[in-house]
């Protein structure tokens, strides 16, 4: 009914600062597994908390940092096996600059029921001094059918990677593990256009927010894609199904266009799920094309991304497989158990109303 049953706030240790949670996931005993970061004077580690169903701490862990590297877990999932399996990035600090950000790799761990460590891998690519020649981001983590994991984010590399300046959604296939299997990241190259400040180029491909299992043993993930126009390359919604392994095999983009210009509202998918009959459903970001006011955008569709006659559904731009070779490596990032802090959150509730309208004859 939308009533508020608890609310509590949490820290990592009363010396720790900037507690924030990335994710939260119900478990199988009715509880909640958190992920997230902390701050304290070494740096930023990563954090995760289990509750049980009341929101009461039962355990939690603290990776990093360790030399100066930054640690977060953007993303976790319960596992067969009753223990957890979280994925997020990891930095060494002297990559960090101000106008670039920093070398971002992929990091996951794997936990035991009871908090313990079982593994941590740490994923990228290097130039021959140890300087990272990519960065990713991860925004979704899921065990596959095999007793894997898949892990999906962003990838961009730079031109001693591939040539040219490459970006897109990345898929990495791990095993049981955490050794990986493949990777791929799906990537429309580099567009060049003219824009307000005369000729650009930008590296287009999208980015890759959640990931699901299919049926079939493939991928279906959702994000977003770039358009090509001839002044700008904006971001919209996009669908991907893969195999197995990996390999393309549809990718449709979904958005409303601004009736007068043509230009595009609609931006991203942040989430989604599979139905019951083996379609799928996204929701994200679009505008209202009148007072260009923020609004949820949802989209069901059939198992090939279909929606009938839907107007807004658009082809995509053509993507290329590419490896992006991310070598594995051992975070080494410390693990520590501190004593949490934990208090109520003086929350209140507040009704709302809400309407939904549906575009494009769709």
């Amino acid at each position: 009914t939308g009533n508020l049953v608890w609310a509590r706030v949490y820290a990592s240790g009363a010396n720790d600062r900037d507690n924030g949670f990335w994710e939260i996931r119900q478990t199988s005993d009715g509880g909640f597994v958190g992920v997230g970061q902390y701050r304290n004077d070494d740096g930023v580690g990563a954090w995760t908390l289990k509750l049980d169903s009341q929101g009461n701490v039962q355990w939690q862990q603290k990776l990093g940092p360790a030399g100066r590297t930054y640690a977060y877990l953007d993303a976790v999932r319960p596992t067969a096996d009753g223990g957890y399996v979280a994925a997020g990035r990891l930095a060494p600090l002297s990559t960090c600059q101000f106008s670039h950000g920093c070398g971002w790799g992929v990091l996951v761990v794997k936990l035991r029921a009871d908090g313990s460590v079982d593994w941590q891998r740490g994923f990228n690519s290097f130039d021959s001094s140890g300087a990272p020649t990519a960065s990713e981001s991860v925004e979704s983590v899921i065990q596959a059918s095999d007793g894997g994991y898949l892990v999906a984010g962003t990838w961009g590399g730079d031109a001693t990677v591939h040539g040219e300046f490459r970006q897109g959604p990345l898929l990495l296939k791990l095993d049981a593990t955490g050794s990986s299997e493949w990777q791929k990241v799906y990537s429309a190259g580099v567009h060049c256009f003219f824009g307000v400040i005369g000729r650009q180029c930008a590296a287009i491909g999208g980015l890759g927010y959640s990931v699901q299992q299919t049926s079939d043993g493939g991928y279906a993930f959702a994000g977003a894609g770039h358009v090509r126009f001839t002044d700008s390359v904006p971001l919209v919604p996009s669908l991907t199904k893969t195999d197995a392994s990996g390999n393309l095999l549809w990718q449709h983009f979904y958005y409303e266009t601004y009736p007068s210009t043509g230009r595009t509202l609609s931006q991203y998918f942040a989430s989604s799920a599979l139905t019951s009959d083996g379609g799928h459903l996204a929701v994200g970001f679009t505008e209202n094309p009148g007072d260009f006011a923020g609004e949820l955008f949802a989209v069901r569709t059939d198992s090939g991304g279909r929606a009938g006659s839907c107007s807004q559904i658009h082809p995509a731009t053509p993507v290329t497989v590419v490896d992006p070779g991310l070598a594995a490596f051992d975070p080494g990032l410390p693990v520590h158990a501190n004593a949490e802090v934990q208090g109520n959150s003086p929350s209140t509730t507040q009704a709302t109303s809400l309407s939904s309208t549906t575009g494009g004859g769709c």
